[in-house]
């Protein structure tokens, strides 16, 4: 492949995006973070070691924020949803937590890396 095809290849890979239907919230779709959403995540992650643990209060809001949209495709959180998201039901945030890790390339190792870096 010419080198014109792969850059075109490469721009037209978006994010991949799934049609889930989460307990007590409906049909959402989950799409899997851009490269700039996942160095942000990182920042974010790599601000919440403490003595080399983690820090994980809200951790899953805070990847809902990042991942969770509206059927029609339009983010259904802000970013200052964080707090209030924090206090709802665990059910449905754990209920995506693997679904936004594993289509955006978290694979739970991230938290050693950190640590390492």
């Amino acid at each position: 492949m010419d080198r014109e095809s792969l850059r075109q290849k490469i721009r037209e890979n978006k994010p991949k995006e799934e049609r889930v239907k989460v307990p007590d919230w409906g049909t959402v779709l989950i799409r899997g973070m851009t490269a700039r959403a996942r160095d942000e995540w990182d920042q974010w992650l790599s601000g919440r070691f403490n003595d080399d643990e983690l820090d994980n209060d809200n951790i899953r809001s805070a990847l809902a924020i990042r991942c969770v949209y509206t059927t029609d495709g339009e983010r259904l959180f802000e970013d200052s949803d964080e707090d209030w998201l924090g206090e709802t039901d665990a059910e449905a945030l754990s209920f995506i937590w693997p679904i936004c890790t594993r289509i955006s390339g978290i694979s739970g190792d991230e938290e050693e890396e950190e640590k390492n870096s």
